[in-house]
């Protein structure tokens, strides 16, 4: 369910990368325990570890995955001025998206799915961070990728005619919105095409350009069927 390690995953389904895959339970505080620690001090995740090799940071380790493989890719180009427009879009997304799009999600569904979150980061979020402030940060947010998608069309960087992990990244902040009711318009719905018409264009042909994505985004879909379901049959008020 967490953003960036969708992200990390999917970048090494798109570059046929085998992983081994731990899951870390931040209900139970696994992400807090002095071994997951001494791998992120900052207790997120996702972590990177090859042998004594550890790196964290999601755009940290897709990059290195990529670079590992010594491959030509479109996800992230070798043409030092298109990785540039890639980078400036990877950098945007933690600074600018991130907050709005989990930070509502977290606070409108994922409070209420978790059994426990006082281990989470969110718990402090909820008492420091006004809504208003991460509505606004949201439909701010939106409004760039969508004025920036009308210009390039297909995708974010312009110099490309495929997504690179720039699509990928941002992709994987705006699809969580999913989780939100269908028909309320954002920051509160995900009714995303009645605001943002470039964006849900953009959304499907991400979703379809890049086949290996679907069992990365298993647990997140069936989530989004559940809580769809639950509203539909007047079971859910989130």
């Amino acid at each position: 369910m967490s953003q960036p390690t969708r992200l990390t995953l999917w970048t090494c389904a798109a570059m046929d990368v085998p992983v081994e895959f731990k899951r870390v339970d931040a209900g139970k505080g696994e992400h807090r325990t002095p071994e997951f620690l001494a791998m992120n001090p900052n207790a997120r995740f996702p972590v990177l570890v090859e042998g004594d090799f550890v790196v964290f940071e999601s755009n940290a380790i897709c990059k290195y995955i990529i670079n590992r493989t010594g491959r030509a890719t479109p996800l992230y180009p070798s043409d030092v001025r298109v990785r540039a427009h890639v980078d400036s879009w990877l950098d945007w997304k933690h600074g600018s998206l991130r907050s709005g799009c989990a930070g509502i999600v977290r606070r409108r569904v994922m409070k209420h799915l978790m059994k426990d979150y006082s281990q989470h980061s969110m718990a402090l979020n909820f008492k420091e961070i006004p809504e208003e402030r991460e509505a606004r940060e949201l439909m701010e947010a939106l409004s760039v990728v969508d004025a920036a998608l009308r210009k390039t069309k297909a995708f974010l960087v312009q110099d490309t005619t495929v997504p690179t992990l720039a699509d990928m990244a941002v992709f994987e902040e705006v699809e969580q919105l999913r989780m939100l009711p269908s028909t309320e318009p954002p920051p509160f719905g995900s009714d995303i095409k009645s605001k943002f018409p470039a964006v849900h264009d953009w959304l499907a042909r991400v979703r379809t350009a890049w086949p290996k994505a679907e069992d990365i985004h298993k647990d997140l879909n069936t989530a989004i069927a559940n809580l769809e379901k639950g509203r539909a049959a007047g079971k859910s008020k989130f």
